[in-house]
């Protein structure tokens, strides 16, 4: 799924997931500070990644991807993890800060192979099967 494609298709889902949560195979979520919110998706129609924007952060941004969606679409800093692979730095048209219901210091979420932990020290996602993620927080991040 292109940048494009998967940047229209959250914007389109931004607006039937319930705030409270979400239906099997989605979910979004933003931490009690509301700097960072997350979408996770794991099925068929709307494909695996789990994608997290940063209203404000402290680091300086790294060099802009080199993917086809970066030719067009902009750089804030916004991660994601999918099915497979690393997590990297993505570019959106779009974003889904103060979007879903906040999750609180202490708790995670999960959605089919994602898991996401919100700490006061950031977020964790991390594809349980491939063992890849990132941390990402307005201090720092990491993509593993």
């Amino acid at each position: 799924m292109s940048s494009g494609t998967r940047a229209a298709l959250l914007a389109a889902l931004a607006l039937v997931v319930p705030a409270t949560g979400a239906s099997a195979g989605s979910g979004g979520f933003q931490t009690p500070s509301h700097n960072i919110a997350c979408v996770m998706f794991d099925s068929h129609s709307a494909g695996a990644f789990v994608r997290c924007d940063s209203a404000h952060r402290d680091w300086a941004l790294p060099h802009k991807p080199h993917s086809a969606g970066c030719k067009e679409l902009d750089f804030e800093g916004d991660v994601e993890v999918t099915a497979s692979g690393k997590g990297h730095f993505i570019c959106a048209g779009d974003t889904i800060l103060h979007q879903g219901a906040v999750l609180h210091y202490g708790h995670a979420k999960t959605v089919g192979r994602f898991t996401c932990s919100v700490t006061t020290k950031g977020v964790t996602c991390t594809n349980h099967r491939t063992h890849h993620g990132f941390f990402y927080s307005k201090e720092s991040y990491r993509l593993f």
